[in-house]
């Protein structure tokens, strides 16, 4: 009798264990979840994100999504390259009253965009985009994050 209330009981433990629970995620959805829910960072601080992640800025109250990469032309690890490429990510910028769609690009680039945008009286600076790409790996959009930082608004364009 014993030894079948044993088995009854391990059985029940080994068949509970098994049960899928939607609250236990593996560590890095648990990290993606858990940094998109709420997430608020001060001015000065730098802001990492991945592809439809949201921050909001405080205490000025706008939020920053990363929207998308609109260009990764960046010359891979391993090959040798004419140009070295840039990355173009796509923001939405947005607070109570306006929303805007802006496109920065690496700050090595010396293209039209620029590493950096005045909004809201700040200046949002593109700082890292990463991964940066190989030559044996396509980057998925799930891989990109990108740092960004907010801080007091600067004159962009001008030699300092």
């Amino acid at each position: 009798m014993k030894n079948w209330i044993i088995i009854i009981v391990a059985a029940f433990l080994f068949f509970s264990g098994c049960q899928k629970e939607d609250s236990i995620l593996p560590m890095e959805e648990y990290a993606l979840k858990t940094s998109t829910e709420n997430q608020t960072v001060p001015i000065g601080e730098e802001i990492i994100l991945h592809v439809g992640q949201t921050v909001m800025v405080v205490p000025d109250g706008f939020r920053i999504t990363f929207s998308t990469v609109s260009e990764d032309s960046r010359c891979p690890t391993g090959v040798n390259c004419i140009w070295e490429g840039r990355a173009v990510i796509k923001l939405v910028v947005e607070n109570r009253e306006n929303t805007y769609e802006v496109l920065l690009e690496t700050p090595n680039s010396q293209e039209t965009t620029g590493p950096a945008i005045n909004l809201f009286g700040r200046t949002i600076k593109l700082l890292q985009v990463a991964p940066y790409p190989e030559a044996d790996h396509q980057i998925t959009t799930k891989e990109y994050r990108i740092v960004l930082l907010v801080d007091e608004l600067e004159t962009i364009g001008e030699d300092k």
